[in-house]
């Protein structure tokens, strides 16, 4: 991709005399910002554009083409990209619209382009794309009117990645504003050929990027991406995305945008937690990491220091990191006497620390308690709080650059209506400082959360995803029924309860006998696979007595709404005591395939929304991320006499139960355990209902 991003020299089709209009920008702009290469005006109508030897077909350029920028009705685009093809032109970016984001015409008009695309050899940014920029490459092959700005290209360690060229825009303008600078910027419009994950995986081997920052309506290559994801992870660069289609409104607008279908968007959060990537509501968020990413300062652990000029700010910081799920731990006692050595006597030596405003007398306080703060043992990171100081903040800013010099752990100042110059300072001397302490705070915490990330153990060689020899096949049987769902989750050693189909009452009745009282009565037929809606299951039968007149009762039920049909049977199980409840369940997502669910709350899971959700397979460590996502996970912990639950057998269960249903995605729908019993802590796990809904 070497060529596409640093190419040594450009073609324009439809190249315009105006540097205002889509076809001249281009020109323009590599004029204006020191492109070296050659740059070639494609007109038939003009001898010259923009001061440069126009010519009329692409076959007349002097000279050997890297890169073809494309700014032609579609109707013309196919015989360009075939034009590129026969003369060796290795890429192509597609300012065009007018395809796949515009209906059904639009999307024939695209699949058409992409065969071309493909014979020709060449490959293809867009169509509807608003094209890249490479700063050490000085390429501004776009016509966005963000590089009408004065500020120009602004080098940086940060990539950016967008399907969305107008969002891909303002981001750049904003980050440029904030003095934060793209080696790369690409809008990928409609990826008919190359797809976002495409230059994640670029950006992930190339030297001087540190950081990858993303916006996605939808995946067209899932795979793709999480092999990009995995290959920024390896190489420790941070990959962070804003995800746009939350709501069905969201969904609907991004699909008539760029033609991405998106998926479920707790589907999309499970896959993010997955791959490591950080995901942002806000371009602020988003642009505030990728500044504080690119020294890679990653805390070590979520405890946090703070040093505030107000204690009410201290307090309200404290809250804050709370629902942030940061931690701020005592001080150390060495700490707390050197604190006290140089704070006034009135200030509070307690982490959120206090220094006062006696700092307007003392401007040296500031760093020497921050050097103090940060020689504690435990704490990670440390936030910095000032404000104003209009007299003495530049040589504050002095002192507290000096005093972090040499530490490698992260530090965030907040200055709240501070001197320019102490911004300037601090911005000069690589320090994070921010005028706003809420976005200060958050910034800190997505840090503390990647390098969470980059501590997760290993799930390669985890053996906890290995099946049962028995059960290690390649294809599974799935019958209608629980009692036939059931049999592959066991033979897979998953538990079930113990008991047996009933065909007759004398049957119930000794298959109660050897399991022992009390019982479940639940009627197995393919015609009510929820038994519930139809009032088809007793629970807590306690004697014989009760189970004939439930049984009864069970088949005269059945008759009644599904007449002259008859049922399998009757499943007799015995009853689990008191059991903690969850569901695990498989389906196939919209936009990203194969996926596991967990949640609390087995039956009234759709009451709680308590939910996580990854890709299919997944590993026991990976369940126990998901178990740690739940808000409900103190449940699992013990409560009100509860003793604690076996948080590795159902790990174990769920990685299972995820491989079952990758190994049969192509015949089943659906795969539900629900609800599945989490037994003390030694017991293990028993699924007390099952349902597979096949193609």
């Amino acid at each position: 991709m070497d060529r596409l991003l640093n190419p040594r020299s450009i073609a324009v089709i439809g190249a315009s005399d105006d540097p205002a209009k889509i076809g001249g920008r281009p020109i323009a702009y590599l004029a204006r910002y020191g492109f070296e290469g050659a740059v070639y005006p494609i007109n038939p109508q003009h001898a010259r554009i923009q001061g440069l030897d126009a010519y009329a077909r692409l076959e007349d350029v002097p000279g050997p083409v890297d890169l073809v920028i494309i700014a032609l009705p579609a109707v013309a685009v196919q015989d360009a990209v075939a034009d590129c093809g026969r003369l060796g032109v290795a890429y192509a970016i597609v300012f065009t619209s007018g395809f796949s984001e515009s209906g059904p015409a639009g999307v024939e008009l695209q699949e058409a382009l992409r065969r071309v695309a493909a014979a020709s050899g060449v490959r293809l940014v867009g169509p509807n794309s608003l094209g890249i920029i490479s700063e050490p490459a000085r390429l501004a092959a776009t016509f966005s009117t963000v590089l009408d700005r004065p500020s120009g290209l602004v080098p940086g360690e940060a990539a950016f990645v967008s399907q969305s060229g107008a969002f891909g825009s303002l981001f750049y303008a904003i980050s440029k504003d904030e003095g934060v600078g793209f080696r790369h910027f690409v809008s990928v419009g409609n990826e008919s050929d190359l797809r976002i994950d495409d230059f994640i995986s670029w950006f992930a081997d190339d030297p001087e990027t540190r950081v990858i920052g993303c916006y996605v309506e939808g995946l067209r290559d899932v795979a793709g991406f999480r092999a990009g994801a995995r290959k920024a992870l390896e190489h420790r660069k941070p990959l962070a995305v804003i995800k746009v289609g939350k709501s069905e409104t969201g969904r609907q607008a991004a699909r008539s945008h760029t033609g991405a279908i998106g998926g479920s968007d707790e589907a999309y959060d499970g896959l993010f937690r997955q791959e490591g990537i950080l995901r942002f509501a806000e371009m602020q968020g988003l642009l505030d990491f990728l500044s504080l990413a690119r020294e890679a300062r990653f805390p070590a652990s979520n405890r946090v220091g703070v040093l505030s000029i107000s204690g009410g700010i201290g307090v309200w910081l404290a809250d804050r990191c709370s629902e942030l799920g940061l931690v701020l731990p005592p001080l150390h006692a060495t700490t707390r006497e050197r604190l006290s050595e140089v704070l006034p006597s009135f200030a509070t030596a307690e982490n959120p620390v206090d220094f006062t405003g006696q700092i307007v007398n003392r401007p040296e306080l500031l760093a020497m308690a921050v050097s103090h703060m940060l020689q504690d043992p435990g704490i990670d990171s440390l936030i910095v709080v000032m404000g104003l100081l209009e007299r003495s903040g530049e040589r504050i800013a002095c002192d507290l650059a000096r005093a972090l010099e040499s530490t490698g752990k992260l530090v965030v100042v907040t200055w709240i209506s501070g001197p320019s110059a102490a911004y300037e300072l601090l911005r000069s001397e690589s320090v994070p400082v921010f005028k706003d302490v809420a976005r200060g705070i958050q910034a800190l915490a997505s840090m503390v959360e990647y390098g969470a990330v980059l501590k997760r153990p290993s799930t390669k060689d985890d053996d906890a995803i290995l099946m049962p020899q028995a059960a290690r096949g390649g294809s599974f049987h799935w019958g209608g029924t629980e009692y036939d769902t059931k049999r592959t989750p066991a033979s897979c050693g998953i538990q079930i309860p113990r008991g047996g189909l009933a065909t007759t009452l004398q049957e119930a009745m000794e298959i109660a006998r050897d399991t022992g009282y009390p019982v479940a009565l639940k009627v197995q037929s393919t015609l009510c696979l929820h038994k519930t809606d139809y009032g088809l299951l007793e629970l807590n039968v306690r004697s014989p007595e009760q189970l004939q007149v439930a049984y009864q009762r069970l088949v005269l039920r059945f008759a009644s709404a599904f007449a002259p049909q008859v049922p399998q049977g009757v499943l007799v199980e015995e009853m689990v005591d008191d059991p903690l409840e969850v569901i695990v369940g498989c389906k196939h997502d919209l936009s990203l395939g194969p996926v596991v669910m967990v949640g609390i709350g087995g039956i009234h899971v759709e009451v709680y929304r308590d939910v996580a959700f990854r890709l299919v397979p997944i590993t026991s460590s990976e369940a126990l991320d998901m178990l740690e996502q739940l808000r409900g996970r103190r449940l699992f912990e013990g409560y009100r006499g509860r003793p604690p639950s076996d948080l590795a057998a159902l790990a174990q269960a769920i990685s299972r139960i995820s491989i079952l249903f990758s190994k049969s995605a192509d015949i089943l729908v659906e795969l539900e355990l629900n609800p599945l019993a989490v037994l003390p802590k030694g017991k293990g796990i028993c699924a007390l209902d099952a349902l597979a809904v096949a193609r």
